[in-house]
């Protein structure tokens, strides 16, 4: 019984939110990197620090590959989180933009 009151208190008010992971790649990827490159900066010898530029730069490159699949997509926007993210034409040159930069 209390298991159908909850269920009915909480009906059509909390929906999880559905994730484009494709999308998110670029982002997902650069978190995947930091992190990577502050475990290795960690644990390397001082004469070995050279590999944290070098997976940094592979990870930058990694990045940019999903920025470019989304702009050969045929899909006009991507949105996710009721409109707080979207990924359009702007936001696609703007990454490129930054990740060429870095």
């Amino acid at each position: 019984m209390l298991a159908t009151l909850i269920a009915q208190a909480t009906e059509g008010v909390w929906r999880s939110a559905t994730l484009d992971y494709h999308a998110l790649a670029p982002e997902i990827v650069m978190a995947g990197v930091v992190c990577m490159v502050l475990l290795l900066d960690l644990f390397l010898p001082e004469h070995r620090k050279w590999m944290t530029a070098t997976l940094g730069g592979f990870g930058v490159l990694g990045a940019l590959i999903p920025v470019l699949t989304l702009a050969v997509s045929s899909q006009p926007a991507r949105v996710m989180f009721n409109g707080a993210y979207v990924v359009d034409d702007y936001s696609l040159v703007l990454k490129a933009l930054f990740l060429i930069a870095t």
